[in-house]
């Protein structure tokens, strides 16, 4: 089965794929209203379907949205799967033109969605192919662990719609792109075996990963740090703009694939020809990609991980092509899954002005009405304070680095069951709560983004970092580092947000306390970057959505609690915030 995601009149709908009858053109067409098309039908004295009702989710009504279609798990594709077939057959014997009148809709008359709209989870794995490490003279290994960044939720765009570029006054902002295999989750797991992992794939879907250059014109000297965070902070940044990820045009269900190593990809500008490359060149599967993210993080319905580049890495896109009147069409096409294409436009200064004047005419959150479901998005900076670079191997610098990760790595409780068996490392941070949407953010146009901070206690253990096989690369062995923080709820924090003014801040001290012993003592004043820098970088390129979480960092090098630690407890104290206490449990 093709299914896909698209508007109608305003409202996000989900439908498949079939062929009209008689006109041969494409429709998509909603389960719930064509099963209750064809049971009125059948319900008629004279419709041969009398004694047999034709009956698949009814009496329970069908889910209007994909991500609530995909919640049903198993039983839900396989009854699909049954009226999709029902529908076909009845439309060409019975009266086809009643149900595909209310239920379809002609493909080429709708807005198509990413097939999941903003999904909570959208992984990219880098690096993922042999050419990457072929035809880089420095790289002397390839990687065993999928090494990816999280989109955020307003990266992705559906088929037709545009990848929206900033045209800046002087030197060039680059893109490139390229297609890769999109991976779609279907049904909730946590700790998933290798061998049962692709039980838990709804389909497959296309998905056209760009590179904006937006923060290599802005932030030119961000090349000069060499160490793996600052590559992957720095590095990312150009993947995590806005309408950066283009996803679709459908999700397209295993049995209908089949083998997902054995796909043709090509990618072309303009309809010309740029790579083709195949699946086969996927280093790290679908199958040991889903057991190892899952190991650290319950995967969920409707997640999307794209598998990364199989050929060429990179594929640059000249601005001048459009300033010079021509439009520029991207087309990623994978064999059996379809063409997903979108254009590219530019805005101009001027352009980006009338678009922030949108979102200042928001009304911004309150600060009773957050909690920490309200955050779409967690950002975590890194090596923001002169202790924490020291720890990390980091130079000081005055750009932060940050990396997005996911809302379910926070949480609020007030208990947390680790692995016993290893070392833990626990880290006092400060992180910001966003209060309005703001697109295309500069220091100008913060002052009413910044809803309260959050004490934050982060909370991890080296249990990934003992999975890297070496010799590794340098980014290999950093990434385990990475992945600790988006473990489900091992950032610390409260439920209620603080505002706090400048003056409050400056004088903010933070303390660690680890079963009554002081093992840090720092203050907000410490961090080199603070949170108007962090937000100010964020929101050049990607919009803040009201509720987000920006974490600006440890503020020290972790404290240590050995192996063997149920029963400590850990409290953190940061003036003018409430106070975070932790207590470890046994599992």
């Amino acid at each position: 089965m093709k299914l896909a995601s698209f508007l109608v009149d305003g409202q996000e709908r989900f439908g498949f794929l079939m062929l009209h009858p008689i006109t041969g053109d494409e429709l998509l067409v909603e389960p719930g209203k064509a099963e209750t098309d064809m049971i009125h039908f059948a319900v008629a004295k004279t419709s041969g379907y009398q004694f047999s009702v034709p009956r698949f989710l009814s009496p329970k009504p069908w889910p209007l949205t994909m991500k609530a279609f995909l919640e049903l798990g198993e039983e839900g594709m396989d009854t699909l799967g049954k009226l999709v077939s029902f529908t076909e057959r009845f439309v060409e014997q019975s009266d086809g033109f009643s149900v595909l009148a209310r239920a379809g809709h002609l493909l080429k008359d709708v807005k198509l969605l990413p097939p999941i709209p903003e999904p909570r989870l959208l992984l990219g794995i880098v690096g993922n192919c042999p050419g990457f490490s072929r035809n880089h003279v420095n790289i002397r290994h390839i990687n065993l662990i999928p090494q990816a960044h999280q989109r955020h939720l307003g990266s992705a765009i559906g088929n037709g719609e545009p990848f929206v570029m900033r045209r800046r006054k002087g030197p060039y902002d680059g893109m490139s792109f390229n297609a890769e295999l999109g991976v779609i989750i279907g049904k909730a797991g946590k700790d998933i075996p290798v061998e049962e992992a692709m039980s838990y794939v709804a389909g497959y879907t296309v998905v056209s990963d760009t590179a904006h250059g937006y923060y290599n014109t802005k932030y030119g000297e961000m090349g000069a740090h060499t160490d793996p965070i600052s590559i992957m902070a720095y590095g990312w940044t150009h993947k995590n703009t806005d309408s950066s990820c283009a996803v679709g045009p459908y999700l397209v269900t295993k049995d209908e694939v089949g083998h997902p190593y054995d796909l043709m990809v090509y990618t072309r500008t303009n309809g010309m020809l740029r790579d083709r490359a195949n699946t086969c060149s996927t280093l790290v599967g679908v199958e040991r990609t889903i057991a190892y993210f899952s190991s650290f993080m319950e995967l969920l319905p409707g997640d999307v991980i794209h598998m990364g580049a199989n050929g060429k890495d990179g594929i640059g896109i000249d601005r001048d092509w459009q300033v010079n009147g021509e439009t520029v069409q991207l087309e990623c096409e994978i064999e059996k899954l379809g063409v997903l294409r979108n254009t590219v436009i530019y805005l101009d200064d001027e352009e980006i002005e009338e678009e922030r004047g949108k979102f200042s005419l928001s009304a911004p959150m309150k600060a009773e009405e957050w909690n920490l479901g309200k955050a779409g998005n967690f950002v975590m900076t890194y090596a923001n304070t002169q202790a924490s670079a020291l720890d990390t191997g980091c130079q000081t610098s005055p750009i932060p680095r940050y990396l997005w990760s996911v809302a379910s790595a926070l949480s609020s409780s007030t208990s947390y069951m680790p692995d016993d068996k290893e070392e833990l490392y626990v880290n006092a941070e400060i992180a910001v709560v966003i209060g309005k949407t703001i697109k295309w953010a500069d220091k100008e146009n913060l002052s009413d983004c910044i809803l309260g901070y959050l004490p934050l206690v982060s909370v991890t253990d080296k249990r990934l970092s003992q999975q890297v096989i070496q010799p590794a690369l340098p980014r290999e062995s950093a990434m385990p580092e990475i992945y600790a923080r988006w473990a489900d709820g091992c950032n610390r924090t409260c439920d209620t947000v603080t505002p706090l003014l400048k003056d409050e801040l400056a004088q903010m001290r933070v303390m660690l306390e680890i079963d009554g012993e002081r093992v840090m003592d720092a203050k907000y004043e410490d961090y080199i970057c603070k949170a108007e820098d962090v937000l100010e970088m964020i929101g050049y390129g990607s919009t803040l959505y009201a509720g987000d979480v920006i974490s600006l960092g440890g503020l020290c090098a972790p404290a240590i609690i050995p192996g063997g630690h149920t029963g400590v407890r850990i409290a953190m104290k940061a003036s003018g915030l409430p106070d975070v206490s932790l207590a470890l449990k046994e599992a």
